[in-house]
């Protein structure tokens, strides 16, 4: 979550001093997948190059309900909830990944559905979202972008980045 946080310039109405994250949530699927065994054996890897080389020893994986758009949106709910924030009070929502629920229509839309079903429908009506591709580098996009929007917006509007991605498992 990006928001003000300071005094405006003198030099412009619509600029602030200070654009920064005051709030981080992250959502993790309850199932996981041990790295070693039969997983890095069955790919041809070293399980100590997955545990003591990049310090995985397990794999988070989605259960049958979930997808790149539900693990965001439960993520966003509970940020939403532990920092008092309305509906109203959030102008975007940017989303970077590299899954797609459909292909078609952007995460963020599927994010703001299912939040409405919490908050209510169109409690979300002034909130637009973007969705970034490429994962790391578009989430980071995704933050540098919004944070010109809010130093830039004269409103004391939220902007909410998620990332959210299913990787799929090479065999």
């Amino acid at each position: 979550m990006t928001r003000h946080s300071g005094d405006m310039l003198s030099g412009g109405a619509n600029s602030c001093d200070t654009v920064g994250i005051d709030d981080l949530s992250v959502y993790m699927p309850r199932l996981f997948l041990p790295t070693t065994g039969e997983f890095s054996i069955s790919r041809g890897i070293d399980p100590a190059k997955l545990t003591r080389g990049i310090g995985i020893e397990r794999m988070a994986i989605p259960d049958a309900h979930e997808d790149a758009a539900t693990m965001a949106a439960m993520s966003l709910l509970e940020l939403m909830q532990r920092a008092d924030l309305a509906p109203e009070e959030i102008g975007k929502i940017y989303v970077g990944t590299e899954s797609g629920v459909d292909e078609a229509k952007a995460i963020g839309t599927y994010i703001i559905g299912m939040l409405e079903k919490v908050y209510g429908r169109g409690s979300f009506q002034d909130c637009s979202t973007v969705e970034f591709k490429s994962a790391c580098i578009s989430t980071t996009l995704a933050l540098e972008s919004i944070s010109y929007w809010v130093a830039a917006q004269p409103e004391d509007k939220v902007g909410v980045i998620t990332f959210s991605s299913i990787f799929p498992i090479p065999e």
